[in-house]
């Protein structure tokens, strides 16, 4: 597969499913943003020195690259989207909780760059992306 069509666009685009679509839609707006989301991710994960941290990450961006799959193949009219397992949820935030025991409570806001990967460098650029992407995922539900 390569990555370049030479289909001459003119400002649109294929969908996984074949549908057209332009280039503005908000199926590619979405995961558009997670492509980039993942790729954060991909940085800091070669920036974990904590060998389980690296796994987790590595999940994630599994993960993320399940949720582009659906976005990129869109539902017909009236049909449900494929629903996402709460368990990655629940795994995440069970691992969120891990991490956090082994910090000292947050008493203000953790200002980016304090260091290049971790307390504020490329995970606050991760959390930022993060929040990008939720309201186009939220409009598509």
């Amino acid at each position: 597969m390569k990555i370049y069509t030479k289909t001459g666009d003119r400002g649109m685009t294929s969908l996984f499913n074949g549908k057209r679509v332009l280039k503005n839609d908000l199926h590619l707006d979405s995961y558009g943003s997670l492509d980039e989301l993942n790729a954060w991710i991909g940085l800091l994960r070669e920036g974990a020195v904590v060998a389980s941290q690296k796994t987790l990450l590595l999940e994630i961006q599994k993960h993320l690259f399940e949720i582009g799959a659906i976005l990129a193949n869109p539902t017909k009219e009236g049909e449900k989207p494929k629903a996402i397992p709460t368990k990655n949820t629940d795994d995440l935030e069970f691992a969120i909780d891990q991490m956090e025991l082994s910090l000292d409570p947050l008493t203000n806001f953790i200002l980016p760059s304090e260091h290049l990967f971790w307390d504020g460098g490329v995970d606050n650029i991760w959390t930022t992306v993060t929040e990008g992407v939720t309201p186009g995922w939220m409009q598509r539900q």
